[in-house]
């Protein structure tokens, strides 16, 4: 799992994806006790104190909005499905969520409950490349 979660960098800079995953960094921390994986990656005993033990909850459920309203967003690309899920207002990136490969994503995903948070790769007019995390509405 060490190798899906340090993928994103290379995949978004290479420009041969054109979405990624949105996880929420407090399921991701609470997911790393579970499983010991710093211990577990540095070849170390497990951490027994967390081990096993914590609960993890639905992968995502702590970033989007509880009621959302009914908001027509955006289309995007015939050939591509995202997740028409709202984000509570105010998260940030590298605070509240990282972004993930398809890849990371499917490990997870098989084997906890979540909610898929997919969103596209937009290009600027400089050729800058971005994931738009924040759906646009449309009135």
């Amino acid at each position: 799992m060490e190798k899906e979660l340090n993928n994103f960098e290379a995949e978004f800079t290479e420009g041969k994806k054109n979405s990624f995953y949105v996880l929420s960094k407090k399921w991701l921390t609470q997911w790393k006790k579970h499983v010991s994986y710093d211990n577990v990656i540095k070849d170390e005993e497990p951490n027994l104190k967390w081990f096993g033990q914590c609960t993890l909850g639905v992968i995502n459920e702590d970033i989007i909005e509880d009621n959302p309203k009914f908001i027509h967003f955006k289309k995007y690309p015939e050939d591509e499905s995202f997740s028409n899920v709202l984000l509570k207002d105010g998260i940030q990136e590298g605070v509240d969520y990282i972004l993930i490969t398809e890849q990371a994503w499917e490990y997870l995903s098989k084997i906890y409950e979540g909610i898929e948070i997919k969103r596209p790769v937009i290009t600027l007019h400089n050729n800058e490349r971005r994931v738009q995390v924040r759906l646009k509405q449309v009135l």
